[in-house]
């Protein structure tokens, strides 16, 4: 038996001697923080720089259930007097062939949150996330889910980290962080970065990043939540892009809050899809004398009540008088302006 151990013992010097390493999770790997007391790290995990506050000293476990997202224990980056947090996952090999997908609640983007690499005591920045705000103190409700594709980093550190710098004079900041998963990028990988770049009374406009290949996507808008499992079952209105990818959604109601998914079509399959809550305008009132020439996509401003029958107003390119449209009467969803 000693002469077993004794030659694993060997085994694994000459390992070290060589610089070989072995990977010390297996993929996927998953976390959601689950069974950590407030302070503690996970297993595996390595605080960096730390900073403290009257809860204790961050980056850290911490265990209150209002604020979790599921369950009763979330990761916490805080801070009540400035400063920077650095946190390294547990050691992985070929980062760049992985990505990092976690759920991020916060009520105010006064910080740098940066995703990156451990190369020895260096970070190494991979991504700058641009984190949604919650409000109203609702951190269990103000979840949302960022990915990190690692597929551009080009260096040999084995831990991926996570680091908060506080914007110039901030001292107080705090970023709640739950239900981590680290896993192989897919063939066909999710949009990220979606983005609402501006939106009137009736309609929006909306970016995104493609993090691999294709040039076709779907986007599906609802003014109810649509679970993952049901997109592309016809429960939103859908919306097919292609080539460049952003979009300006029309014919939406005034102050209106719509659930907007966009995922990419890679062809044979689809990726799983990015997420956006954003609303559109109240309406104002007109100016008088008030004049319109729906020369603009959508309703331009007027909201079409249309019940269930066959003839429906529409505002499109069917007929005019003057310019390129107008609104009128169709019975064949705004393509003529014919009606019955």
């Amino acid at each position: 038996m000693f002469k077993h151990l004794r030659k694993w013992f060997l085994l694994m010097a000459l390992l070290c001697a060589s610089g070989v390493t072995m990977a010390q999770i297996t993929l996927p790997y998953s976390t959601g923080f689950e069974g950590l007391s407030t302070g503690q790290l996970p297993t595996g995990w390595q605080q960096l720089q730390s900073g403290s506050s009257g809860a204790g000293t961050f980056p850290a476990g911490y265990s209150y259930a209002s604020n979790a997202r599921n369950g009763s224990v979330y990761f916490e980056f805080e801070s009540s007097t400035g400063q920077t947090e650095l946190a390294a996952l547990p050691e992985m090999d070929d980062i760049n062939l992985l990505q990092l997908s976690f759920y991020a609640s916060i009520m105010s983007h006064n910080f740098l949150f940066e995703v990156g690499v451990m190369e020895g005591t260096t970070f190494v920045p991979v991504d700058t996330i641009a984190l949604t705000p919650g409000s109203g103190g609702n951190w269990h409700g103000s979840y949302y889910l960022y990915t990190v594709y690692f597929n551009n980093y080009t260096g040999t550190g084995t831990r991926m980290a996570m680091r908060v710098i506080p914007n110039s004079g901030v001292n107080s900041y705090t970023l709640m962080i739950d239900d981590l998963t680290v896993d192989y990028i897919p063939t066909c990988p999710a949009p990220t970065n979606l983005v609402m770049d501006s939106a009137s009374v009736d309609w929006m406009a909306l970016h995104w990043t493609e993090n691999g290949t294709s040039t076709s996507w779907v986007v599906e808008y609802s003014t109810s939540p649509i679970a993952a499992a049901n997109l592309g079952q016809n429960m939103g209105t859908t919306v097919n892009v292609s080539g460049t990818p952003s979009v300006t959604l029309t014919g939406l109601d005034t102050a209106t809050t719509y659930y907007i998914y966009v995922y990419s079509d890679c062809g044979s399959e689809y990726s799983s899809a990015v997420s956006l809550t954003a609303s559109t305008l109240a309406g104002e009132a007109a100016t008088i004398p008030y004049s319109c020439d729906f020369e603009l996509d959508g309703p331009n401003g007027w909201e079409l009540v249309n019940g269930t029958q066959t003839n429906q107003w529409y505002v499109g390119a069917a007929t005019n008088n003057g310019g390129s449209r107008s609104i009128y009467i169709s019975n064949d969803n705004g393509t003529s302006n014919s009606y019955t």
